[in-house]
């Protein structure tokens, strides 16, 4: 079960905020595709209140091969995995991925 822990960064001493359990959150895109959308807008998947996001920031959706792929939505902040600007990245077990101010760590056993 692939899970992503959701740190804010802001605070002193982050501790895991929330956590989403990848296959139990997605929605199906129109090609039957399992995608989620994360940003600040209520209509994505996961919502976290953020102003250094954009409304529709990243999207995560789970490629043919059974692997996981984040995606850049074209936001402001961008989407920075491991330390690395990145448009599109396939996650691999422990990939840190920075949205705004929110760590985001990848988990898939």
């Amino acid at each position: 079960m692939a899970r992503l822990l959701i740190y804010d960064t802001q605070k002193a001493g982050a501790k895991v905020e929330r956590e989403v359990d990848l296959d139990g959150t997605l929605s199906s895109a129109a090609d039957g595709r399992a995608i989620l959308v994360i940003g600040r807008s209520p209509q994505c998947d996961v919502v976290l209140d953020d102003p250094s996001l954009s409304r529709r920031h990243a999207r995560i959706e789970k490629t043919d091969e059974r692997r996981w792929r984040i995606s850049d939505l074209g936001s402001t902040a961008g989407v920075v995995v491991n330390g690395r600007p990145m448009q599109q990245r396939l996650l691999e077990r422990g990939d840190k991925v920075r949205l705004g101010n929110r760590t985001l760590e990848f988990r898939d056993p």
